[in-house]
């Protein structure tokens, strides 16, 4: 019987390790950081060109890293939030804004949608603002 061969560690396994143990790295724009401890740890010279699935790999990894990150600042907030006197009164507003929010998010999903439909190259302009505005209320929702 063939044995099974053992797998090592995936890419974005090996960024999100990374980013779990610089998470400072995750606030910065630039990725030179993480491509740098990549060129070390595989043992490659420091101009070496990095291929395109490793970049994708780090990509992804960041930006699973940088949402896990998100996730419990909100979860602590909420926490922090149910335990002082005034939540009742404060989380009211909020549950509102994110319900407009939300509203406004699907508006404008329509719209991209409709002008898509009617003349996708004419609009085109026109499509690229709504998916800017679109992006704007979602960072907003994710505040």
């Amino acid at each position: 019987m063939a044995k099974k061969k053992t797998r090592g560690e995936g890419k974005s396994t090996y960024f999100r390790k990374l980013y779990q143990e610089h998470p400072d790295w995750l606030g910065t724009k630039s990725n030179e950081l993480a491509f740098s401890q990549y060129r070390t740890d595989n043992n490659l010279p420091p101009e070496a060109e990095i291929p395109q699935d490793i970049k994708v790999a780090l990509s992804n990894a960041k930006m699973m890293e940088r949402s896990i990150t998100q996730n419990k600042t909100k979860k602590a907030a909420k926490k922090a939030a149910a335990a002082s006197p005034t939540a009742a009164k404060s989380s009211a507003p909020v549950a509102k804004v994110l319900k407009n929010l939300d509203t406004l998010e699907e508006s404008i999903d329509e719209c991209i949608t409709a002008a898509r439909s009617i003349d996708r190259e004419g609009l085109h302009s026109l499509i690229i603002h709504l998916l800017k505005a679109r992006r704007e209320v979602i960072w907003k929702m994710g505040q």
